[in-house]
């Protein structure tokens, strides 16, 4: 009985979503660009909703597609409750975080991202340009 409660309790852990030091600093990165730009994150997976749903047995691992803690928390089912319900919350927001990335880094989103960064970059270097001649004009001004 002991083999099989830890069996469980591996296969089920061995399901949860995470993210790779790579893809932390990835995001990171990312994320900056995505606030330049105005551009919004993806949601693919609604946190709230899998964590309602693993109020039945594992059906918020099945919403999100992860079909080893479905099946792990459907057979350890009261129990599960007490861990597949966090589970599932955290586990949709690293899911969305991985889909925001591999839609503006490999996606279709790329080109939008690249094009609005850039016009970003221009705006951002007109107005250092307009601040500095503005700060010349304000310096001859005081030497008058």
């Amino acid at each position: 009985m002991k083999r099989i409660i830890a069996g469980l309790l591996c296969f089920v852990l061995l399901g949860c979503a995470s993210f790779s030091g790579y893809e932390k600093i990835q995001y990171s990165k990312l994320q900056l660009k995505l606030q330049k730009t105005g551009l919004p994150e993806l949601e693919e997976k609604k946190p709230f909703l899998a964590g309602a749903l693993n109020l039945l047995p594992g059906f918020g691992n099945a919403y999100l597609e992860q079909w080893g803690p479905f099946i792990g928390n459907l057979l350890l089912w009261p129990y599960s409750v007490l861990w597949a319900i966090p589970q599932a919350t955290m586990d949709a927001n690293v899911i969305n975080k991985k889909e925001t990335l591999l839609y503006y880094t490999h996606g279709l989103g790329e080109d939008e991202l690249n094009k609005k960064y850039l016009e970003w970059e221009i705006e951002h270097k007109e107005a250092e340009l307009e601040q500095e001649k503005l700060r010349k004009k304000l310096g001859d001004f005081d030497k008058n």
